[in-house]
């Protein structure tokens, strides 16, 4: 096990790369800034309004609470929701640093934790999602942390503190997949005990074991009481009542799944770099086995956070983000097992590993903020924050006929959409069904996933049914985003 640090020892390099996290999202959130970019956002911030004006009753059960109830108690005290949302995601990725920092260190000593640390603190992906509207920064640390209660606990034998259970619980609150880890912690710590005896392990989990059912329990009491659907989770009932439709009717896509997480995504967001040091921290030898059964529960936590993702049959980066941070940690012990070894001899070439981090990161950072500065598109989709305020300050209120919700959200109202496969003349149809007042066609989405909108682009090929209200909004060329009045069936066209 590796040498416990010294309380001095141990703060200095917690602050020092808290800090250097905290200045590197301070620095990338004003170089890059942010609009929402996802209908989820949407959903959350709605949420955290709904909390904010009338509580928590009438709430959709299928949304983990935590995120938008920590945006509406930032929200209540005057902040604006969507900057209280994108609040939550910065300090919980900041508190992040400190946890993986611990949780390397309780693991592998001092230069492994500083070198993890220092990964996780200047990553620019886990920087983006520090600045979102999103749960995830805020799920990974109570992941990290919770796992590190955890690997600290079972090869010393304590019993499972109650920070430990904390950390699962909240985590249930902020994702889906942390229910399973919540009962899946107590299982792996059970087999994972050290003690002999069965009576000597539930001993230790005991106190989780109990805090996690009444907690399940007083949970689906809230969701019964708050929303009319009594579940631990809102993901639950659908899997429980078709496991044929889970398993079976979802095997083929879930088998994709899989494949592309295990050989196509891990490696991709590693990079070789990582990888290879990763591999390294790995299957070097160890000057202690006493840490070997926190390894283990370690890998099985990611193993389970993996099936979750297979299960949900997206195959995206932040399912895995715990997983990804996991991989960095033991590239971290990779690369400083090297410089160790090689610097005995080279002091220099010992430099390099921990070099070549810190390069990577720079190099990821600069990739992601100077397109900014070229006058390329940017990766944010800032003409919907700037068509969706015009038309909240220029139009009376009404329905908006768009591919993406995120315009209406600017503008205060509400939107519906274009099927893809559906012509221009069929859209319409639908847009008038729907009782839409505007059509906004943009260029970087609604031209790609509705074809037959796309020349709307040009004022000139609209149909007489359409006005043209604004095309100049967009300061992006090939951002171009186009509003239209759309008259009633029974209403002449105005000329555009």
């Amino acid at each position: 096990m590796s040498t416990e640090p010294t309380p001095n020892r141990f703060i200095r390099d917690a602050l020092a790369l808290t800090a250097l996290a905290a200045a590197y999202r301070i620095a990338f959130w004003i170089a890059m800034p942010r609009v929402i970019d996802t209908a989820d956002a949407i959903h959350y911030l709605t949420y955290a309004e709904h909390i904010l004006q009338t509580g928590f009753t009438g709430l959709d059960p299928r949304i983990t609470p935590l995120f938008p109830a920590f945006t509406a108690l930032l929200a209540s005290l005057g902040i604006e929701i969507e900057f209280a949302a994108r609040l939550v995601s910065f300090i919980a990725g900041i508190l992040t640093v400190p946890a993986v920092y611990w949780l390397s260190h309780s693991l592998f000593g001092q230069m492994p934790a500083r070198f993890a640390a220092l990964a996780v603190a200047v990553w620019p992906w886990l920087a983006d999602y520090s600045c979102r509207v999103a749960p995830e920064a805020l799920a990974v640390f109570f992941w990290i942390l919770g796992a590190t209660l955890v690997v600290r606990a079972v090869p010393k034998r304590w019993p499972l503190p109650a920070l430990a259970f904390a950390c699962w619980f909240l985590l249930h609150l902020t994702r889906p997949e942390g229910t399973v880890l919540l009962v899946a912690v107590a299982v792996a710590a059970f087999i994972a005990y050290p003690q002999t005896t069965i009576a000597a392990r539930a001993r230790n989990i005991s106190s989780y074991a109990i805090a996690a059912i009444v907690g399940l329990a007083a949970y689906a009491f809230a969701m019964g009481a708050m929303t009319g659907q009594t579940s631990v989770s809102g993901r639950v009932p659908d899997a429980a009542g078709s496991l044929r439709h889970v398993f079976i009717d979802r095997g083929p896509e879930m088998v994709q799944t899989f494949l592309k997480l295990s050989t196509e995504l891990l490696p991709v967001m590693l990079g070789p770099f990582l990888l290879l040091f990763a591999g390294a921290g790995l299957f070097m030898r160890r000057e202690s086995s006493d840490m070997i059964r926190g390894e283990l529960l370690l890998i099985f936590l990611c193993a389970v956070q993996f099936g979750c993702a297979v299960l949900s049959t997206y195959a995206e980066p932040r399912y895995l983000m715990p997983v990804i941070i996991v991989g960095a940690i033991y590239a971290a012990r990779g690369i400083a097992l090297v410089s160790k070894e090689v610097g005995e001899t080279r002091p220099l070439v010992g430099r390099l590993p921990a070099a070549g981090l810190v390069t990577i990161m720079l190099i990821g950072t600069t990739a992601t903020l100077l397109p900014e500065y070229l006058g390329r598109v940017p990766r944010e989709p800032r003409e919907y924050k700037i068509a969706g305020r015009w038309m909240r300050d220029n139009v009376e209120p009404g329905v908006i006929f768009t591919r993406k919700p995120q315009i209406g959200y600017y503008a205060g109202m509400e939107t519906t959409g274009p099927l893809p496969a559906e012509s221009l003349d069929e859209a319409i149809v639908r847009a008038r069904h729907a009782n839409a007042q505007y059509v906004v066609v943009d260029e970087r989405y609604t031209a790609q996933m509705a074809p037959a909108l796309r020349p709307l682009l040009d004022p000139i090929n609209a149909p007489p049914s359409l006005t043209l209200l604004r095309s100049d909004l967009s300061p992006y060329e090939q951002a171009r985003i186009v509003i239209y009045r759309l008259s009633p069936a029974d209403e002449p066209a105005q000329p555009s």
